[in-house]
């Protein structure tokens, strides 16, 4: 069966605006005229669903994954940031507590790797879920 996805960025005023994949692409490939002006400076939630289709349709979905971008005054991604993550992305998802000395666990750890999954990514409610989801399954 045919896989496809969808790009939701959801504005502060809990809009949404669907992008093309080639938009999503450009978006995150920094091209020069890749920008969202009303993004400038602000960090906006995004949405990412993989899903199987048959005829062109969506049929059930893959995968959901909720992501925060920054975008810098001008309206880009903030590349610099997301590249500046990727090598804790390992760290934070390793679910080994760090010790320090014999059985003691390091809070700081804990906080740390929840300081990044709250600064990166974020969890809708079941409301905009299903919102979200009727966009794809055009149900509204």
């Amino acid at each position: 069966m045919p896989i496809s996805h969808k790009s939701i960025f959801i504005k502060e005023d809990g809009s949404f605006m669907q992008l093309t994949q080639k938009k999503f692409d450009d978006l995150t490939n920094m091209k020069p005229d890749a920008n969202i002006p009303e993004f400038a400076n602000k960090t906006i939630k995004h949405a990412l669903f993989i899903y199987e289709t048959e005829n062109r349709k969506p049929v059930r979905i893959l995968s959901k994954q909720y992501a925060k971008f920054k975008f810098d005054k001008d309206g880009f991604i903030d590349m610099l940031h997301h590249m500046r993550q990727i090598p804790r992305h390992s760290e934070i998802f390793d679910d080994k507590p760090e010790l320090k000395e014999g059985n003691i666990i390091s809070a700081e750890t804990m906080f740390d790797k929840k300081r990044f999954k709250d600064e990166n990514f974020w969890t809708p409610s079941l409301e905009m879920d299903d919102d979200l989801l009727s966009l794809i399954f055009k149900k509204k």
